[in-house]
This record gives C-alpha cells, structure tokens and sequence, in this order.
C-alpha cells in the first residue's frame, strides 16, 4: 500500500526568500511531496508542484510580486 502524500508548505514569503528540498530517502518515486503555492503561483502558475522522482532536490526562490516563486 502506498503512504500518504506529503506536502510541503512555506509562510509568505519575502523577496529572495528561498526555501529547499531533497528526497535523501529516496522514497518521493513512491510517496511523491507537494509544493504548496499557498495562494502565490508557481513559475507562473497557479497550481501546486508536485514532487514524485525518487532522489531529487527541489530548491525555489521568491522574487517579488512581479515573478512569483521560480524553481532553481
């Protein structure tokens, strides 16, 4: 049986507040994490990011109102 979905939520954000995951277990290939936007997009859009290849790093930064959050 598969866990749960993990999410993963951030305060609102400041202008070049940056924040980082990484899958050390290597279990987000069965357990994927979600990105939670909470009400601020995305790379431009208004969706969550959902994680689910085993053994990566997601890092994002806030840039301002203008550009939103983008992945690095």
């Amino acid at each position: 049986m598969k866990s749960p979905s993990r999410s993963w939520r951030t305060a609102t954000p400041t202008e070049t507040w940056t924040s980082s995951a990484d899958d050390d277990g290597g279990t987000w290939g069965s357990n994927a994490v979600t990105v939670a936007r909470n009400g601020t997009p995305i790379m431009g859009l208004a969706e969550d990011l959902v994680r689910n290849i085993a053994n990566q790093t997601v890092e994002r930064c806030y840039v301002d109102i203008s550009q939103d959050w983008r992945i690095v």
